[in-house]
């Protein structure tokens, strides 16, 4: 099937998606206040003709003949590989077009769009909802790898970056926040679950990171109890606000700034990076320094204080979630006091 009117009206219907784009173009008005606007891949033109009457010198690129036919006007026959104008847009946009460019194509395309644009935005499909026509599925951190500039449009998931903390571990509490604050990464939450035996710490630290304080921890117990009470705690604001993925960092463990950009590559549910044991002699692996995603933080239970934190995870979730660790990709820090 072409991009035909079979196409056209098969997967759009005989609207051809127009009742979105009257908020659609309030939107982009409101988000970039554009005086011209390049809508690729715009179908009929409905976008190009709601910009229009709002003021905006908005103009369209279509490959199909009878899109273009049936259009409102002000729209161009064309390829994102070769766009027909010379002039530069304040905004180039698309939506569902990436797909339907060929894998080698897309450095050439997208090399078009930021000659003819000042700003881009671009919504991808990243997988096959059985639309025909496409050509190109990839994973979310694919397309931003080739699409760069301005993020191009594709929204990155909420991150929760958290772990539970102890006076005993004060020494490290300015370089891991000031390591997390040098993360870079747009759309990440900050979190540390303190089970120390007073509050007298999180009094000191609560103005300078988000951080709460967990009552009534026996102190005689083992660590891993109260470590792994923070974590339960940790889960149940995780699940509760319906973030994404969660970036288990230890207070000790420093990571350089593009530590969430590197494990988000993989379609892993835990992937970890290692790091040397304090003190040298060896490398960690473990929940130390761990991504984990939302399937994975469901399954987990840390409540029955069998085991630390790493083997209660591994234990309930080896046979059922995929699971990655990456050694020596990037110079993750465990510090302790002599480093100071």
């Amino acid at each position: 099937m072409g991009f035909d009117k079979e196409y056209f009206d098969d997967i759009w219907g005989t609207v051809h998606r127009h009742d979105y784009c009257e908020s659609l173009a309030d939107r982009l008005i409101k988000k970039y206040s554009p005086k011209s606007v390049l809508d690729i891949g715009t179908g009929c033109g409905e976008l190009v003709r709601a910009l229009r009457e709002k003021g905006v010198d908005a103009w369209g690129l279509e490959i199909s003949e009878y899109a273009v036919e049936n259009s409102h006007g002000n729209v161009k026959q064309g390829s994102v590989t070769e766009i027909p104008y010379q002039q530069k847009f304040d905004l180039v946009f698309s939506q569902g077009l990436w797909c339907h460019v060929a894998e080698e194509d897309i450095q050439k395309a997208w090399a078009e769009c930021l000659r003819v644009g000042k700003y881009q935005e671009h919504y991808i499909d990243f997988e096959n909802p059985g639309v025909p026509n496409f050509i190109t599925e990839r994973p979310e951190w694919w397309w931003r790898d080739k699409l760069p500039e301005n993020g191009a449009g594709i929204e990155y998931p909420r991150v929760l970056i958290a772990c539970p903390t102890h006076e005993c571990k004060e020494y490290a509490m300015q370089a891991w926040i000031d390591a997390v604050e040098a993360i870079e990464y747009p759309n990440k939450d900050v979190l540390l679950v303190d089970n120390s035996p007073t509050t007298d710490f999180y009094e000191r630290w609560k103005d300078k990171v988000p951080m709460v304080h967990l009552p009534n921890q026996d102190q005689s117990e083992v660590a891993s109890a109260r470590i792994n009470a923070s974590m339960m705690e940790i889960r149940r604001r995780f699940l509760e606000n319906h973030i994404t993925w969660w970036f288990n960092l230890e207070i000790d463990v420093i990571p350089p700034p593009q530590i969430l950009n590197v494990l988000m590559k993989y379609p892993s549910d835990w992937t970890s990076h290692d790091y040397e044991v304090r003190g040298g002699g060896g490398r960690m692996t473990g929940i130390g320094c761990s991504l984990l995603s939302r399937s994975i933080v469901e399954a987990a239970n840390w409540a029955s204080n069998v085991h630390g934190p790493d083997a209660e995870l591994w234990t309930q979730t080896q046979n059922t979630h995929k699971t990655l660790t990456l050694t020596n990709w990037l110079d993750v820090k465990h510090i302790d006091k002599d480093d100071m």
